[in-house]
């Protein structure tokens, strides 16, 4: 993954997010049975110009996104924005209760929201599929 992701410090805007399934260094409690190339993707996004979006709000945050069945937690789901992109971070917070508030669990995760104070770079030309005929209307077989 690491050769297709852009570096963070190149000086685009972007954002990494997602069930990434890895551990921050120093991630508290620590795990024993987790072996160093577990957390070396994590140390890579650090290097190359990543900023934990979790760790630059809250540097001393113990939150976890997923639990065990032990109910020992994990910070297994990450916000990493590039380097550009991060002095317009204003939040970033789990939103435990789809974890925790449904029965049956929408998901064993908690989710990920983040909030960027961002203006769009271009106004985009958006086209509504039902003022497009062509693209409203399936071809039939014998339009071929």
């Amino acid at each position: 993954m690491t050769e297709a992701l852009p570096y963070g410090s190149d000086g685009g805007h972007r954002l990494v997010i997602g069930d990434l399934n890895l551990l921050e260094p120093g991630h508290i409690p620590r795990y024993e049975f987790f072996e160093k190339f577990e957390y070396d993707f994590y140390r890579w996004l650090m290097r190359v110009g990543y900023v934990d979006a979790v760790r630059a709000l809250r540097p001393r945050a113990r939150e976890y996104s997923w639990f065990g069945r032990r109910g020992d937690g994990f910070r297994y789901d990450h916000a990493h924005v590039s380097r550009a992109l991060a002095p317009t971070l204003r939040s970033c917070v789990y939103a435990h209760g789809v974890r925790t508030d449904h029965k049956p669990q929408l998901t064993d995760h908690s989710a990920l929201t983040v909030s960027l104070a961002v203006q769009p770079s271009a106004p985009l030309s958006v086209t509504s599929p039902e003022l497009v005929s062509d693209l409203a209307t399936p071809a039939r077989s014998d339009d071929r």
